[in-house]
């Protein structure tokens, strides 16, 4: 019999893990679900399976305590392959593996709480109160110093730990985060069992290793924003882009060399870098632009490896190296277009101002990643990267994370949908890209903010459904305008970077000295956001300043309707 039972977990933490968690399986599974599952597989196998009895296993168990004995004299990579190795021995002997792999997850979580406290007991988590800066801008002593100083004086140890709380009815700034009641339906005897096993710190530990494995990924997210927006907007993405040609072009050096099988093929590389690479500066529409290859050195890297192969090379960019071109919402030069274009071989680097149409590149898209219909979501953003990922690797760090994983994707495996039943869609990859609660801008800002359903039907209208009922239409323009304001106003970096919508929720600066703000959430927001954009503004004319003044101006509107809202409804 399940009852509701209150686990105290860190508020941040659990609000961020749920989210995550429920975008990367699509909806179709919860963190509640998830917690409530592994109690109950667990119990099956490990409490009601009767007795196992394999005196011959002794070897293969010495093997593994081995292995988490040798974990902290080698280096992560090295160790993470010796515990994996010891692991996969030690799983093919238990009989309820093949059909109950949750059940071994958590008894080898057991077993490292029992056998490696501090790696049980390492604080985990991805929020730390750290200055971004460190490493990059800060140089001399005395910043460094003035630094410490700063973080020092913080009125308590937490502050800086900071992040976006989305309730059910507003979005609050949390700068000291606390462990809060979470309710969750448990069944009264497996939950026992955990609670007894585990002395309390399973979910806790579980929790934090799940934060780990889901967070991070923000830089990926936006290399993969052209293919993410021509999803969102396939009727109006080349009118809000327009595709251009850059003169040059910003390929990932590391993975040129790769391209490299022979010492000769280095030393041609090194030849091609000193005759083909322009290191100049560009300035073009209110932006500057670094240096690059010229199209010329494009061709003679296809002459000599082959088109395919260069062109593979070019897209480990987005993987690897995401300083070339930032991506833009609004105006920036040369972005998704270029880049769409580019990754889909439509780009003649002996030609490249014969431009694809629009039409030739909707084609290319729908048959590279095997589409028929362009749509925001999930379902299909996984065939894109079913195509860009081949191979996905699973990078956990340490064995908690590894076997956090393994439940995750053995859950996922259960919920998911038939079709989606594979082991490229439950990879640590996959699975951390679609958990990504911004992966679409404009459809992931309106559900957050709104709390409703979006779906898009064929003819490009954005709709919003209250559980089953439809509320209200919008128009393409309207719905990536209304996002757009409403992604600026819980900007966490004060608009410093508004250019770079995979930060939006990922990243604080620890000096801020703003208030702690709260904004309402639900239908209001989606309402005053439509009102916000159709109200005159004292600044007329034409331009990228005046338009960047309009903005701001409809942002502050904004947000003194919803804070205020926030603020009356929590008093």
């Amino acid at each position: 019999m399940k009852k509701p039972t209150s686990l105290y977990l860190n508020e941040l933490q659990v609000n961020r893990v749920a989210r995550r968690l429920e975008k990367a399986l699509d909806g179709h599974g919860s963190l509640s679900g998830f917690f409530t599952w592994i109690e109950e597989r667990a119990y099956a196998a490990l409490m009601e399976g009767g007795e196992y009895k394999d005196p011959s296993s002794e070897p293969i168990w010495r093997h593994y305590f081995n292995a988490i004995d040798r974990w902290y004299r080698q280096g992560e990579e090295q160790a993470m392959a010796t515990y994996r190795q010891a692991w996969e021995q030690v799983e093919k002997r238990l009989p309820w593996h093949r059909e109950n792999p949750a059940a071994s997850h958590v008894l080898a979580l057991f077993l490292l709480r029992q056998t490696s406290r501090p790696l049980w007991d390492r604080p985990r988590s991805v929020k730390a109160p750290l200055n971004p800066l460190i490493g990059i801008l800060i140089e001399t002593t005395d910043q460094i110093l003035a630094d410490f100083k700063l973080t020092a004086q913080r009125s308590s140890a937490k502050q800086g730990e900071r992040g976006l709380l989305w309730l059910s009815d507003r979005v609050e700034e949390v700068r000291e985060p606390r462990a809060r009641p979470v309710s969750f339906y448990f069944h009264e005897q497996a939950h026992a069992m955990m609670l007894r096993a585990f002395q309390g710190t399973f979910f806790d530990r579980l929790l934090g290793a799940l934060d780990e494995l889901l967070s991070g990924w923000g830089f990926e997210v936006a290399g993969l924003e052209p293919e993410a927006r021509f999803l969102e907007h396939p009727m109006t993405f080349f009118q809000r882009w327009p595709l251009e040609i850059p003169p040059v072009v910003m390929l990932n050096t590391l993975a040129l060399y790769r391209l490299a099988e022979t010492p000769e093929d280095e030393r041609w590389l090194d030849e091609l870098h000193e005759s083909h690479y322009i290191q100049e500066w560009e300035y073009k529409r209110g932006h500057y632009f670094g240096g690059g290859y010229s199209w010329e050195a494009l061709v003679r890297l296809a002459e000599r490896f082959g088109r395919e192969r260069m062109r593979q090379a070019s897209l480990e960019m987005f993987k690897e190296d995401l300083d070339g071109y930032s991506f833009d919402g609004h105006d920036f030069y040369y972005g998704l277009s270029f880049h769409l274009a580019f990754r889909l071989g439509l780009i003649d680097p002996a030609n490249p101002q014969n431009k694809p149409t629009p039409e030739q590149v909707l084609g290319a898209f729908m048959s590279r990643y095997g589409l028929s219909e362009l749509k925001p979501e999930r379902r299909l953003m996984y065939r894109v990267l079913r195509h860009l990922f081949p191979s996905p690797n699973d990078n956990p760090t340490d064995p908690v994370q590894y076997h956090a994983l393994g439940l995750l994707q053995a859950y996922a495996l259960e919920v998911l949908p038939e079709d989606e039943r594979e082991p490229e869609r439950v990879s640590h990859t996959v699975l951390g890209l679609l958990g990504q609660t911004h992966l679409f801008p404009t459809r992931d800002t309106l559900e957050a903010w709104s709390g409703m359903r979006v779906r898009v039907d064929s003819s490009g209208r954005w709709r919003l459904y209250k559980g089953r009922k439809l509320w209200r239409e919008l128009s393409e323009e309207q719905a990536f305008e209304v996002a757009s304001l409403l992604k600026d106003v819980a900007l966490p970096l004060n608009g410093k970077e508004r250019n770079m919508p995979h930060r939006w929720e990922e990243q604080f600066d620890p000096y801020e000295k703003t208030p702690r703000a709260a904004y309402r959430l639900g239908p209001v927001a989606i309402e005053a956001a439509l009102e916000a954009l159709a109200a005159p503004t004292p600044y007329e004319g034409e331009g990228p300043r005046l338009e960047a003044e309009r903005q701001t101006y409809r942002i502050e509107l904004l947000k003194s309707r919803l804070q205020k809202d926030a603020l009356s409804r929590s008093e």
